[in-house]
């Protein structure tokens, strides 16, 4: 259940900031075929929406927590809380980290 969540999230966020190890998304067999893009990510995190980059950010603490804070610093955030995460999704994003957190197997 993880998995599909994932593949949601990451079809929500855009596949350009994931890893390929597979030739789409939907062929992903394993979270770890679709892992965040660091570089990727840093190159725009600061150029998209608030709400873009709220879930980018935290898909991206999923996979590792410690260099999501490294990106919240970029941004000149503080510790984005979960309320705050709340407050910037629309609806399917907050549906697809809830699913996340429901399901989170550990990476």
């Amino acid at each position: 259940m993880f998995l599909e969540a994932w593949k949601h999230g990451v079809r929500l966020a855009g596949p350009e900031y994931f890893n390929v190890l597979v030739p789409d998304v939907d062929a992903a067999t394993d979270k770890n075929q679709r892992r965040p893009n660091r570089e990727a990510i840093e190159a725009v995190i600061d150029a998209l929406g608030s709400g873009e980059s709220v879930f980018l950010d935290s898909m991206y603490s999923f996979y590792n927590s410690e260099v999501r804070h490294m990106l919240l610093e970029s941004l000149d955030r503080k510790m984005v809380n979960i309320c705050d995460i709340a407050a910037a999704l629309d609806g399917e994003r907050k549906e697809v980290i809830g699913d996340l957190l429901r399901y989170y197997p550990g990476w």
